[in-house]
Parts: C-alpha cells; sequence; structure tokens
C-alpha cells in the first residue's frame, strides 16, 4: 500500500511540474472532450513570455471573445505544450490582434485559437513518461 501512495504522489509531482510549465495534460484534456464547434470573433489582450524554472520559457496568450452576450476570456492557443514554438506565438498573436476563436457549443467558456493541429509532440512525450514512470516508481519503492 505504501508504494501506491509514493508511486502516486511522485507521479502527481512529477505532472503538477509539467502542467504548470506546458499546460500539456489540460490541453489534451480539451482537446480528448469537448468539441470545438462554433466560431466568433475576439481580440488578444495579453501576450507575453513565461520564463520557465527549469529552463524552458512558455508563453501566455489571452483573448476576450463574446458568446450570446456573455464576455468570456480564453487563454488557449492550440493543443500542443506551450514550451512548443514560444516566439512564433507570441509573434502570431499580439496584443490588440482580431482574431477567430473556435468554441464549444456545448460550453462556450472552452475555447481554442487553433483547432486543427491536434495533440502536439510533447504532449505525447510527456504521457509516456508518466506511464514508464508508473511501473519504474512502484517497483523501485520499497515498500
Amino acid at each position: 500500500m505504501k508504494r501506491i501512495v509514493l508511486t502516486v504522489f511522485w507521479i502527481s509531482i512529477f505532472i503538477g511540474i509539467s502542467e504548470y510549465n506546458t499546460k500539456a495534460f489540460s490541453a489534451a484534456f480539451y482537446y480528448l472532450f469537448f468539441e470545438y464547434d462554433q466560431n466568433t470573433s475576439g481580440i488578444i489582450v495579453e501576450s507575453k513570455r513565461l520564463r520557465g524554472g527549469i529552463g524552458t520559457d512558455s508563453y501566455e496568450v489571452c483573448y476576450w471573445y463574446e458568446v450570446h452576450d456573455y464576455e468570456h476570456l480564453g487563454c488557449l492557443v492550440n493543443f500542443e505544450a506551450k514550451s512548443t514554438d514560444v516566439q512564433k506565438t507570441l509573434s502570431q498573436y499580439p496584443v490588440g490582434k482580431q482574431v477567430t476563436v473556435f468554441y464549444s457549443a456545448s460550453n462556450a467558456r472552452r475555447s481554442v485559437l487553433e483547432k486543427n493541429g491536434g495533440l502536439g509532440l510533447g504532449v505525447y512525450v510527456q504521457f509516456i513518461i508518466v506511464l514508464i514512470l508508473i511501473p519504474v516508481l512502484f517497483v523501485s519503492l520499497k515498500a
């Protein structure tokens, strides 16, 4: 039982650090469980580089959009890890730029700017690392 708890603990630590730096796991969740079948116009309100604590930079691009007279704030550009092509993404989405926002008809708060890219390589790599870590940690942690 102690090995299971320690394995879950260390996997949670890895996922937490990874999510903080790249948002890969939440991007995968939004990709898998929502359809972005509607679109509207929006405007970029934030576009900045975030310095990573482990040497990887990421970005924050946020946009306002309106659906059925309700304003929403979205911050999901695509379904790749946020450490992918930081400078390219920032130059593509400067503050004030008018953009097309794709959102879910079932939940207008779920939105994305680029819906056709699929999950990026960084997301798959992080899932593979987790899948490898589970048995390695479970076996290596002594009860």
